[in-house]
């Protein structure tokens, strides 16, 4: 996958209002602090420019990337070769992720990413099998500030899982 592409996308859609901003998460993300695997899509974690009041309405963001020449495949936006999932922080815990994700050099250009320990909390939170794959190679890669990821655990009451986590090591 070109993160390129996507990149300038959002930047494009940034700089016209029609987002407020945008950070990575998921699989791409950690493979900023990990070494590679393979990942379907690209999830694109945005903030909308009109924050929703109930319903979620993600149409003005589909209509400009569409007037762009991305086209929806299914649930994706395609963006030249690479399908993106587009998603809006769900709870407190994507939002933080959201708003403490930093920004880092890809191909030239800066993405906001989200932290190691924000993307270890989050697969301890969702808890799919390859989301527990991901959080031992996070786990491996000494790239996470232990302090700040048990500060993350203990706000968004992920304690039980970190333990189950902690437990299965030993």
């Amino acid at each position: 996958m070109n993160l390129k592409p996507v990149i300038r996308a959002f930047d494009q859609l940034k700089a016209e209002g029609v987002i407020k901003g945008y950070a990575l998460g998921g699989a791409m993300a950690s493979i900023f602090y990990v070494e590679p695997f393979l990942t379907y899509d690209i999830d694109l974690f945005i903030a909308l420019a009109q924050p929703p009041k109930t319903l979620i309405d993600l149409s003005p963001v589909y209509r400009r990337l569409e007037e762009l020449g991305h086209q929806p495949v299914g649930e994706h936006i395609q963006v030249e070769d690479n399908p993106v999932q587009l998603l809006v922080p769900a709870d407190a815990l994507d939002t933080e992720a959201m708003h403490e994700a930093q920004p880092l050099s890809y191909a030239g250009l800066t993405v906001k990413v989200f932290l190691p320990e924000h993307l270890l909390a989050i697969y301890l939170k969702v808890n799919r099998p390859k989301d527990r794959l991901k959080c031992q190679l996070l786990l491996d890669s000494g790239v996470l500030d232990l302090k700040r990821f048990e500060g993350i655990v203990t706000r968004h009451h992920l304690e039980d899982q970190w333990n189950r986590v902690r437990r299965s090591q030993s």
